[in-house]
């Protein structure tokens, strides 16, 4: 009432004086199944000094002969207690196969620290040719925090059955 009346006593109409009404904004929410970057990136090994860097690095399409290079998956996120293991990392001919595979804990326990994991594999220096990264995602689920090992229920993630490179 104080603050009114010394208001009126100076002449201005409080309403004029009060703040303005809130004024909704509006807004969205954008859930993207897959973040635009490629999951799957082959690059020199001396692109970068951590895996983070060297799947970031600047790429021109050309991946050189005799230099070491890796490929890198970005995997879906994670939390303590799930795992991620390559189980196949191999070349035959002019063939390069890598099978990832994440175990995902459904023990109804909240997620405390989810991780996106990044999977590199070396591939070593290749001689200049056509190559061939066959690739295989897989994600199984398990319901007891202490046992990755009874994973089941498989769901593929990302399969890439001839992602074509060249080296020169």
């Amino acid at each position: 009432m104080i603050v009114t009346a010394a208001l009126l006593t100076a002449g201005i109409d409080p309403a004029a004086a009060a703040p303005p009404a809130p004024q909704r904004l509006a807004s969205t929410i954008t859930q993207v199944a897959q973040p635009p970057a490629p999951s799957v990136v082959v690059a020199p090994r001396a692109a970068g000094a951590s895996v983070v860097e060297r799947f970031a690095a600047p790429r021109n399409g050309v991946l050189p002969a005799g230099q070491p290079l890796v490929a890198i998956l970005r995997a879906g996120a994670v939390d303590l207690g799930d795992t991620v293991n390559v189980v196949r990392a191999e070349r035959v001919g002019a063939t390069i196969y890598v099978e990832v595979e994440e175990r995902i804990c459904l023990c109804g326990r909240t997620i405390t620290n989810p991780t996106v994991p990044y999977v590199e594999v070396a591939l070593g220096a290749l001689p200049a040719g056509s190559y061939t990264l066959a690739l295989r995602e897989t994600q199984l689920t398990f319901s007891e925090e202490q046992h990755p090992e009874t994973a089941s229920h498989p769901r593929r993630v990302l399969e890439l059955q001839g992602m074509p490179l060249t080296v020169r």
